[in-house]
């Protein structure tokens, strides 16, 4: 999201005779662009599946996998941060 100032803004852009350079869609307002995300996840599935148990030799498979995707993105599948549950998801938290 971008949000863009006024005129009196202090950091907007003006040329040499004071006048405001920026295009009028940049004016007092603001503009939100998405972005289409593909996701491969029966290949991460099977990735973190085959790629876990050398990490964490001392877990069962899933588990090591479960651990493993958790790394990757920081989170536990129900969505627990790993930073405030670092080996297993924690429904309290989450």
């Amino acid at each position: 999201i971008l949000i863009s100032g006024t005129q009196s803004h202090p950091h907007s852009h003006r040329d040499a005779e004071g006048k405001d350079e920026r295009p009028d869609w940049t004016k007092d307002g603001a503009l939100m662009v998405t972005r289409k995300l593909n996701t491969l996840v029966p290949e991460f599935d099977a990735f973190v599946h085959e790629h876990g148990p050398k990490f964490f030799t001392e877990l069962s498979v899933q588990d090591a996998a479960d651990r493993l995707g958790a790394r990757f993105f920081g989170r536990w599948k129900d969505g627990t941060p790993m930073e405030l549950s670092p080996d297993r998801p924690d429904p309290w938290v989450s």
